[in-house]
């Protein structure tokens, strides 16, 4: 692949969604045919979604901070459980702006800046746009087969504007505030890869404390920030070893990870409980699991994702009353099974006991080759609910 620098802030996403590889390069027809998808097809339908979008950014109404001041350290954490976990940075006196392109009352959001701003973020909107589509449509065209590439326009149709604005309001909360650091818990996407970009021209410090685990794969783009906070001691020999070339540091703190994955809460009961955390994708597969953790009795606890419904579990025979709520509770002190997720990590650092259920083979695959952060002695590993059941009698006697 080309140099970082020459790369789309999308080439990381093209690999993780699509396997984009720079040794599988198209040519030739397949390639001459995707361009022309790209450009007679994608290019219309995502110009007229980014102009309807950029405008009515522009001419929503908004609550803004008129006497701003500059910001030594600001974050824009994009989702709730990212400003949850970095919260803990505001003794470092790092200002969080949310990420909401439509809230009239949020002052401190990304998008409620003065009207000059907004107004100037409008115009940079269609700068950067011209920009992006042609490194997008290039990759596209160069690194995936002609399906992916008609895929990866209905991909980007509701998502190329949301992030053109991004990083166009972005870079204008930057001029606004001229902050010396950024932080951020986006670390290898669009978002991310937007920010390092902005960042690098601005020379702005940018730090990573990521939200969500670290892959295993080697990035076009790697990882973003000139310091990024790795979530284990393997993640970070791993990083240091295939972005040798990189011009960033990589760290592990125990104290770090701890004020980012641990919970700590008073609970009522003292005995631990057995928490199932579902994924949001593989549905099938959570309904699997948790039947077989009803058919030999075990009773289970379930903390669902925010995209899944508690009534497709409670179907299989689990009683509602074991549905909880809160996530600090359900992740403290107890016992978690989980697939291969975050929560695993943050079981070990909340008083709880961790266990990854891989009882599905792409599930153990993605474990034990993509999530190095996982790679954790104290997270017990079981590929049946014999094992578990084993386990269990051990750890909950």
């Amino acid at each position: 692949m080309p140099k970082e620098e020459q790369l789309s802030d999308y080439i990381n996403e093209l690999t993780l969604y699509y396997s984009a590889r720079s040794e599988r390069q198209y040519e030739g027809t397949s390639k001459a045919l995707s361009l022309l998808l790209w450009w007679l097809v994608a290019l219309p339908a995502l110009l007229t979604v980014t102009a309807i979008y950029s405008f009515i950014l522009f001419i929503f109404p908004r609550k803004v901070d008129k006497h701003a001041k500059c910001e030594t350290k600001i974050c824009v954490a994009r989702t709730f459980a990212t400003s949850s976990k970095l919260r803990f940075l505001e003794e470092e006196s790092v200002s969080f702006f949310s990420e909401n392109p439509f809230s009239k009352v949020e002052q401190n959001n990304l998008y409620n800046l003065p009207l000059k701003h907004r107004l100037i973020a409008f115009f940079r909107s269609f700068s950067i746009f011209f920009k992006d589509f042609p490194k997008l449509s290039s990759e596209v065209s160069n690194y995936l087969p002609l399906r992916d590439a008609f895929s990866a326009i209905k991909l980007y149709i509701p998502r190329f504007a949301h992030k053109v604005n991004f990083t166009s309001y972005f870079s204008e909360l930057l001029n606004l505030y001229n902050p010396s650091v950024v932080v951020t818990g986006n670390k290898e996407d669009r978002f991310a890869l937007s920010e390092q970009t902005i960042c690098k021209e601005k020379g702005i410090k940018l730090v990573c404390y990521p939200h969500g685990l670290e892959y295993a794969i080697q990035l076009p783009r790697g990882v973003v920030g000139d310091t990024f906070y790795c979530y284990s001691q393997a993640t970070k020999k791993y990083y240091e070893d295939i972005y040798k070339n990189f011009d960033q540091t990589f760290i592990y703190s125990p104290e770090i990870v701890q004020k980012l994955l641990g919970r700590q809460v008073e609970k009522e009961n003292v005995e631990r409980r057995v928490v199932f955390f579902p994924e949001s994708r593989g549905k099938d597969i959570n309904l699997m699991i948790l039947s077989l953790l009803l058919e030999n009795g075990i009773d289970v606890y379930l903390k669902l994702h925010p995209l899944d419904s508690k009534d497709d579990y409670i179907e299989l025979g689990l009683p509602p009353e074991n549905i909880i709520d809160d996530f600090s509770q359900a992740i403290s002190g107890n016992v978690i099974l989980a697939r291969k997720s975050t929560v695993l990590l943050e079981a070990l650092y909340s008083g709880s006991l961790s266990c990854a259920l891989l009882f599905d083979s792409d599930d153990s695959k993605s474990f034990h080759e993509q999530f190095p952060s996982l790679w954790d002695d104290r997270i017990k590993q079981v590929t049946d609910v014999d094992e578990l059941i084993q386990w269990l009698s051990y750890e909950v006697a």
